[in-house]
């Protein structure tokens, strides 16, 4: 029975644990002797199906593959955008030190600001500042929320924020 479309690309959609047991068995159905294959009781069926567990194997590889190029390739992306802040961190103009020395002092991950704040959009930009909410408040506005490494860094290096309120 050849596999339909629709059940290909169920199998495409499986977990990675999944994929990588799939590609490990096939390979060992492809790999394996005939005597081995006799011993499970494969060895006549495995001539007619060999090409299906080759197509298997070809595809849960190709998958992998992509799955780790996928990853890697946030991984690095996230890495960029994190050394990006970092060195904005040390840039910062006088209001977006206001806007961060407001999570500092009130030592909180939340906190709201104007929809037409241009300081915390260029925060948000620049992945110092998330939305941590889709909605708008009417009277309290945009819930920003600053990132983890941002929250750290500005714990380990205050002077960043500047002198104004931090030494008070």
């Amino acid at each position: 029975m050849i596999p339909s479309f629709e059940d290909v690309l169920k199998l495409l959609k499986l977990p990675t644990t999944y994929l990588v047991a799939l590609a490990l068995a096939s390979a060992f159905l492809l790999l394996a002797n005939g005597s081995v294959l006799a011993f499970l009781g494969l060895g006549e069926m495995m001539d007619s199906i060999r090409p299906y567990v080759g197509i298997a194997l070809l595809t849960t590889c190709s998958v992998l593959v992509v799955l780790s190029l996928k990853s890697l390739f946030h991984g690095l992306i996230s890495a960029v955008r994190t050394i990006r802040g970092f060195v904005r961190l040390h840039a910062l103009t006088a209001r977006e030190q206001d806007i961060l020395q407001l999570f500092v002092l009130d030592k909180s991950r939340t906190n709201f600001f104007e929809p037409t704040d241009a300081d915390a959009q260029n925060l948000e930009y620049l992945h110092v500042l998330h939305k941590a909410s889709p909605y708008i408040h009417q009277v309290m506005g945009i819930a920003y929320g600053i990132r983890g490494w941002a929250w750290r860094y500005l714990h380990w290096f205050p002077k960043l924020l500047g002198p104004s309120r931090i030494d008070k």
